[in-house]
């Protein structure tokens, strides 16, 4: 049985290691798993190992209906001199250890953008300037928002690529904030002289506050991302709920045009 699966490998990002070489270290992991778990006189084994290249680096386990473990990790932890101890520490004793947080965060601040999955629908950016709006020019009016000042230099913001939305969908991410690298990305749908003012600066203050109040570690009492912090600081743009009403009552137009307008490329 194969024992290691590459999630999303068609979509896998140019700039981390190949699914070849994530799949050789991810043989490595399971020996190294297995081999602590026999020392330790159990009969569990890895059954399964998940890696992935998601934003966020984490690890996840959970027990398997034959008397094994399945494993989902970045492949940013297979490189972790730590990890295979940490990964039989939770088969031991049905827990991570304390210092996993600490770990995750550390492996985080390393990536670039490039080397993790690209959003969907915000794949291959096409830069700031659009057709009809120029997304540094809502970046350097947003940031006057800032309760600190931001310099618009530290931050990077481009235009999502043009691509295939099925018919069946009914949800869309409009943007995206990749905190490691401060880069938003802005889904293209919204480069539309229809579209308000206010919700193209809203959609973009709402990414900003994600640098401005980064997620919080696990284990918090709140939501890690959109957390109080958060929630603060998107209030402060001043069209805030009627630009969120504005999204939930025409999004579904909004998906039309762009269709329309991805058909006449």
């Amino acid at each position: 049985m194969n024992r290691i699966r590459v999630f999303r490998e068609q979509d896998w990002p140019a700039a981390a290691p190949s699914p070849a070489e994530v799949r050789e270290r991810g043989s490595s992991l399971i020996r190294a798993v297995d081999a602590r778990l026999a020392d330790a006189a159990r009969v569990e084994r890895l059954h399964q190992l998940v890696i992935n290249a998601n934003r966020q680096v984490g690890i996840r386990l959970a027990a398997t209906p034959r008397a094994g473990v399945a494993l989902r990790l970045h492949w940013a932890l297979l490189d972790e001199p730590r990890v295979g101890a940490l990964v039989a520490h939770a088969c031991l004793r049905g827990r991570l250890p304390a210092e996993t947080s600490t770990l995750l965060a550390a492996h985080a601040r390393r990536l670039t953008s490039d080397q993790t999955y690209a959003p969907r629908g915000l794949t291959a950016t096409g830069g700031a300037a659009g057709r009809w709006i120029d997304l540094d020019a809502v970046l350097r009016s947003v940031l006057a928002l800032a309760p600190v000042p931001v310099d618009p230099a530290s931050l990077r913001i481009h235009w999502g690529a043009w691509v295939p939305m099925p018919r069946g969908q009914r949800r869309v991410r409009l943007g995206s904030m990749h905190v490691p690298t401060r880069t938003i990305r802005v889904h293209r749908m919204l480069d539309d002289a229809w579209i308000p003012t206010g919700v193209i600066e809203y959609v973009v203050w709402h990414e900003v506050c994600h640098h401005l109040a980064p997620p919080l570690a696990p284990g918090v009492r709140e939501p890690r991302i959109h957390h109080a912090r958060f929630r603060e600081l998107e209030s402060l743009h001043p069209q805030a709920q009627e630009a969120s009403a504005w999204i939930e009552q025409n999004l579904t137009r909004l998906m039309q045009r762009y269709r329309v307008a991805l058909a006449a490329r």
